[in-house]
Parts: structure tokens; C-alpha cells; sequence
């Protein structure tokens, strides 16, 4: 069934691709070459943007998850339902792109800066926050179902039943909303790639448009749409895993 699902999901991804190959062929002088050039490039972007997600859900949702339990508890899980708020509050105020300008600014440039760790670190503000506001969401509203009242009733406290049974769902929620979260965190890598000057596909996106190379440029940009779309694929999969009523979604 799992696997099914995953084919589906899968094979959404094969029309848009084959357009994106048909518009290289068609503007590209030498396809080959600008297709080489975009994919080289393509890695780079892969590993900022994955790195980046990893550390802002990978902090955020847990946060997010504290902030949403009841009062009371262990001061560390007090203390991380308190953050877990306070990003939660300025969740969608911290552009990637503006917090990765302002800090090659703050830094005295891009020379003074070290490149792919500043370039991480500014950019997962952003899905930090995000993810924590989400996870506090979901499982407000994980903690409002029937479900959760009826294993209360059969003798469960409300911290066991949330972890026990909300939290999973309320995870599944969140890892489907990768899709555009991961997409807004791939616009904001292509801004680092050009300010800090790391050869990424975004780097060659921008840097083609500004040389007049139209092959190049939709090359790149059609890369960067299929890293787009796995994240969205990738999102759908992995919140089906937890929760089985999103395979019929």
C-alpha cells in the first residue's frame, strides 16, 4: 500500500518534468552542455537546502510540540514549550533570502563571512520558526479530537495520550507541509548562492540570466523545479508513513 502510494506520488512528477526537458531542447543553442551546467550546480543546492531543512524541523518541531502540551511538566520541557511560542510567533517574519542579505551585511561582506555555514545558518531562521508554528498547531488540533478524549477515558493522562497518540499525527501534519516550506527555503538558497558566491544551481540560474543565456538559465531553473516538486513528493510520502488516512489524500 505504502509503496503504491509513493508510485502515485511519483508519477506526478514525470509530465512536469518532460516539459521542462522539452522547453531545454527547444531554447538551448547546445542542450547538452547547458544541461551539464545546471546539473553540475545541482548537488550544492541539494545539500544547502536538505541541510537546511534538517536543522530548522529537526529544532523546530520538537519545540513546537512542547509549546502545544499542557502546563506544567519538567523544567527542560517548560523551558522548550517557551521557545517553541516565541518562534512560533514570528514564524512567517523572517524571509530567507532578507535574513541571508542582512547578515553578508552585518558581516562586512561576503569575503567576511564563511560561506556555506553562514549561508545555513541564516536560512534555517526561516523553517525554524515555521515548523514550530506549525507543530504547535497540529497538535492543538490532534488534542481536540475524539480519539484523544476516549483513550483519556480508558484511563491514560493527557501527556501520555498526546504522546502516544496526537503527537505522531500531529508530526505527519507538519512533514506535509515540506513541499512549500522546502520551495520558499529553495528561493532563499538561491539568494545565498548568489551573495556568498557558492556555485550552486541558483548561482547558475541568475548568473545565465545576466549573461543573456536563455538555454542555461531554463536548464538550471528546470532543475531547481524538479527539486521543487521531489520536496513536495518527499513531504507526502513521509506524512503518509505516520499517518495511513493521507494514502487515500
Amino acid at each position: 500500500m505504502m509503496l503504491r502510494f509513493a508510485l502515485r506520488r511519483c508519477a506526478g512528477l514525470v509530465l512536469p518534468l518532460l516539459l521542462l526537458a522539452g522547453l531545454v531542447l527547444a531554447i538551448a543553442p547546445d542542450p547538452a552542455d547547458a544541461a551539464a551546467r545546471a546539473l553540475g550546480g545541482l548537488p550544492r543546492t541539494v545539500g544547502l537546502v536538505v541541510l537546511v531543512l534538517a536543522l530548522g524541523y529537526g529544532a523546530g518541531v520538537p519545540l513546537g510540540l512542547a509549546a502545544a502540551m499542557p502546563a506544567g511538566g519538567p523544567l527542560p520541557l517548560r523551558l522548550m514549550g517557551r521557545l517553541g511560542h516565541g518562534l512560533a510567533a514570528v514564524s512567517g517574519g523572517v524571509p530567507g533570502f532578507l535574513a541571508v542579505a542582512v547578515g553578508v551585511v552585518l558581516a562586512g561582506g561576503v569575503e567576511a563571512a564563511p560561506r556555506m555555514p553562514a549561508a545555513a545558518l541564516l536560512l534555517v531562521l526561516a523553517p525554524l520558526a515555521e515548523s514550530a508554528r506549525l507543530a504547535r498547531n497540529a497538535l492543538a488540533v490532534q488534542a481536540d479530537s475524539g480519539f484523544l478524549l476516549t483513550a483519556r477515558s480508558r484511563g491514560l493522562d493527557e501527556r501520555a495520550a498526546l504522546a502516544r497518540y496526537a503527537r505522531p499525527l500531529a508530526l505527519a501534519a507538519v512533514l506535509a507541509t515540506l513541499g512549500p516550506v522546502g520551495t520558499a527555503i529553495l528561493c532563499g538558497a538561491v539568494a545565498a548562492e548568489v551573495l556568498f558566491g557558492l556555485p550552486g544551481a541558483g548561482a547558475v540560474l541568475v548568473g545565465a540570466l545576466h549573461g543573456g543565456d536563455g538555454g542555461t538559465a531554463t536548464a538550471a531553473l528546470s532543475a531547481l523545479s524538479a527539486l521543487a516538486l521531489a520536496l513536495h513528493v518527499g513531504g507526502s510520502v513521509a506524512a503518509a508513513g505516520l499517518d495511513p488516512r493521507r494514502r487515500t489524500l
